[in-house]
């Protein structure tokens, strides 16, 4: 279908299952063909997410992560690291931003604190994701309960 509008898709992004806690859970689903001959079971939930893009359909990341998820808890010295892991802790295995966590504490601290997690490999990072050829990437996405007949789409 993306490449009927004279676009590509990004092979390697692709949607994925959904479980409670873990957005990228079990399966993943492809934004090309790749024969593949995975079935869709009543009661899964899926990420459906087109990647199209007028490069030439491959992603690399690039630098400064923004975005983390908390891997493991480990003892902190600091009484800020502290106060972020809390706010980490409350997030389960949810992504969390430098945003968000500078909304909770002042953007220095935030900035110290996830130096020092990073620092005792407690943050899963990731990078802002770039087109290899610098093309320009459109994105959406559904989020689709699989039901007994058919589907429900659950995003609006």
């Amino acid at each position: 279908m993306i490449t009927k509008h004279g676009f590509n898709p990004i092979k390697n992004l692709s949607g994925h299952q959904i479980k409670e806690y873990e957005l990228h859970a079990g399966f993943t689903i492809p934004n090309y063909d790749d024969k593949s001959e995975t079935r869709l079971k009543e009661g899964m939930i899926i990420a459906v997410e087109p990647f199209a893009t007028s490069g030439e359909g491959l992603i690399q990341e690039s630098s400064n992560a923004e975005i983390f998820t908390l891997l493991q808890k480990k003892p902190v010295r600091s009484l800020i690291t502290r106060e972020a892991l809390k706010f980490l802790e409350e997030r389960k295995t949810l992504p969390s931003s430098t945003r968000w966590l500078s909304k909770k504490m002042s953007a220095i601290k935030a900035a110290f604190a996830l130096k020092e997690m990073n620092q005792l490999d407690m943050l899963h990072l990731y990078p802002p994701l770039v087109e290899i050829k610098k093309g320009m990437v459109a994105q959406s996405e559904h989020t689709v309960l699989v039901t007994k007949d058919w589907h429900e789409i659950l995003t609006k």
